[in-house]
């Protein structure tokens, strides 16, 4: 034909011959390989659920144009979503040699509670200790103790070792342990002997 597209970089030869008079003429054309620049930009969304990721990427390309793209969790999509913290890395390719990789990093911008506790002992095996418990940051929680409680705080319990797990309402966990001692106090008996004097 006497043009021809959709062709590779390289050095194209071409004979033109006349067909009324058998003439010939050769030439020689380079087609050069201009390797387009690509600017890969984003946003992303951090993680703030603990039951379910929610954390995103999303990306623009310039110039715009029909690009495919390889994530490394395997999305083969512009943008992704549902994503736990951490990093991804997107390679774009505009076909051929024009690619370009950039990497995105998703925190992790959940609030899990934080229990601290304060404990009074038991005496003498009876069942008068108790747990003060408090949990940062202030909010609405789910407490489960080792003892089958829902209570915040614990009373009239025996020394000994004792588990709560403390979720929030966003779904958030974390499990602390506490000890309550059992003290032995000891008992002094004085008296005082009187004689029989009848």
């Amino acid at each position: 034909s006497e043009d021809l597209s959709n062709i590779p970089a390289g050095i194209y030869s071409v004979t033109v011959t006349s067909s009324s008079s058998g003439c010939t003429a050769t030439t020689s054309v380079t087609v050069p390989n201009i390797n387009q620049t690509l600017t890969i930009t984003g946003n992303t969304t951090p993680l703030t659920s603990c039951t379910s990721p929610n954390g995103a990427i999303d990306i623009s390309l310039s110039p715009t144009g029909t690009y495919t793209y390889v994530w490394s969790n395997g999305a083969t999509t512009e943008d992704i979503t549902n994503l736990t913290s951490g990093s991804y890395t997107v390679t774009v390719s505009a076909g051929g040699s024009c690619t370009a990789n950039a990497t995105f990093s998703v925190s992790n911008n959940t609030n899990p509670p934080v229990p601290s506790a304060t404990s009074t002992a038991a005496t003498c095996g009876q069942n008068n200790g108790s747990i003060d418990l408090n949990v940062t940051p202030t909010g609405t929680y789910i407490y489960l103790w080792s003892n089958g409680s829902s209570t915040e705080d614990l009373t009239a319990i025996p020394g000994g070792s004792y588990t709560v797990t403390v979720t929030s309402s966003d779904g958030c966990s974390n499990t602390t342990n506490i000890i309550v001692e059992d003290n032995m106090i000891p008992l002094v008996i004085s008296g005082t002997i009187l004689s029989n004097t009848s």
